[in-house]
C-alpha cells in the first residue's frame, strides 16, 4: 500500500474521530442542558430556559448563555433574571490541595425584576419560599457530599456587568420603572471575599435611589 493511501486513510479516520468527538460533547451538552432546565422547572414551577449550555470537563469551564428564569404568573410578565452569559473557569490546581478556586468567572445580568403582586406580596419572597419548599434553599444542606471539606480559595478575575432594575408595583396601575444601572464589565481581582464588591454594590444602590420616582 502507497504512503499517500495509508496518509489519506489515516486522515479519513482522524476526521471522522474528530466528528464523532464534536458530536459526543455536543449531545452532552444538549442533554445536560435539558436536564437542568427540567430540574428547575420540576422543582420550582418557574419558566426558566437557556440558550446555551457547555460544560468543559478537561479545562474546568462552564459557560451558560441567555439564561432567563420567569416570575409566578401572579407577578406578571417581566422576567425575574435576565442574563446573557455566565462563565466559570475552575482552578483544577487548586482541587490537588481541595481548595475551591476560580481562575475566571463572568457574571452578565441584563434585567433583574422586583414585583409586588395584588396582595401586596413581593415576587422575591416568593420565591425564596418556593427554593425552600424544594430544598433549594441555602438554610438546608446540600443533598451531595461533593463539595465536603473543600475551602473557597477565590476568584483570580471576576467580570460583572447589570443592566437595569425593573420596579412593578401590580396593586397600581403604573407601568414598571426600569432602573438603568448601566455596570459594563466591572472587573475585581484575586477576590477571597465579598469586601471588595461593597463599593459595586453602593454604587447600584446610588443609581437606584437617584431614578426612583
Amino acid at each position: 500500500m502507497k504512503l499517500k493511501t495509508v496518509a489519506k486513510i489515516a486522515a479519513s479516520v482522524a476526521a471522522v474521530l474528530l466528528a464523532l468527538i464534536v458530536a459526543a460533547m455536543l449531545s452532552f451538552d444538549w442533554s445536560l442542558k435539558k436536564a437542568v432546565v427540567g430540574a428547575v422547572q420540576g422543582k420550582t414551577g418557574l419558566p426558566f430556559t437557556i440558550g446555551k449550555l457547555r460544560l468543559g470537563l478537561l479545562d474546568g469551564t462552564l459557560h451558560v448563555q441567555d439564561l432567563k428564569l420567569g416570575n409566578p404568573p401572579e407577578f406578571g410578565p417581566l422576567p425575574l433574571l435576565s442574563i446573557p452569559e455566565i462563565y466559570f473557569a475552575y482552578d483544577l490546581e487548586a482541587a490537588k490541595t481541595n481548595g475551591l478556586a476560580f481562575r475566571e468567572v463572568r457574571l452578565n445580568f441584563d434585567q433583574v425584576s422586583m414585583v409586588v403582586d395584588a396582595q401586596g406580596r413581593t415576587n422575591l419572597t416568593e420565591i425564596a419560599a418556593r427554593l425552600d419548599k424544594a430544598g433549594l434553599s441555602q438554610s438546608r444542606p446540600l443533598p451531595t457530599n461533593m463539595l465536603n471539606g473543600m475551602t473557597f480559595a477565590g476568584i483570580g478575575k471576576l467580570q460583572i456587568s447589570l443592566g437595569q432594575v425593573n420596579l412593578a408595583d401590580l396593586r397600581t396601575t403604573n407601568p414598571p420603572q426600569a432602573i438603568v444601572i448601566g455596570l459594563t464589565n466591572q472587573v475585581f481581582t484575586n477576590v477571597t471575599d465579598l469586601t471588595p464588591l461593597a463599593p459595586l454594590v453602593f454604587k447600584v444602590l446610588a443609581r437606584t435611589m437617584f431614578q426612583l420616582r
